[in-house]
């Protein structure tokens, strides 16, 4: 082997170290970046007055999921309630879900009310 050929072999073993730390501490900042965080879910529901028809389920539905962190978002027509479930620290304000609501031309209806 040449003195050449050993400049080469060394060249491209220390190539190819540098792409495995490379690689490596990529997947690592990746995995760091998506580590799931556990913030715990909190469901909140209220009654909505106004819904007469499965239009009215849909377009509520489709309103409250837009918001952030909404999952699992329920509306039912019979009994008029809206339930959905947001991370803790996502949690909407009663302002926000009362604008929301009223300006598809519901209303949000309190405890006290009666539908």
């Amino acid at each position: 082997m040449t003195l050449n050929q050993v400049k080469q072999y060394h060249l491209i073993i220390n190539t190819m170290k540098n792409l495995y730390l490379t690689l490596l501490l990529a997947l690592f900042l990746v995995g760091c970046a998506t580590e799931p965080q556990n913030v715990p879910k909190k469901e909140i529901s209220f009654h909505v007055a106004g819904m007469y028809c499965e239009g009215c389920v849909t377009a509520i539905t489709d309103k409250m999921s837009k918001l952030d962190g909404a999952e699992d978002v329920v509306v039912t027509l019979e009994d008029s309630l809206v339930v959905v479930k947001f991370p803790e620290n996502k949690i909407p304000t009663d302002e926000t879900l009362s604008t929301l609501i009223e300006e598809l031309g519901y209303q949000i209806v309190l405890e006290e009310e009666t539908l």
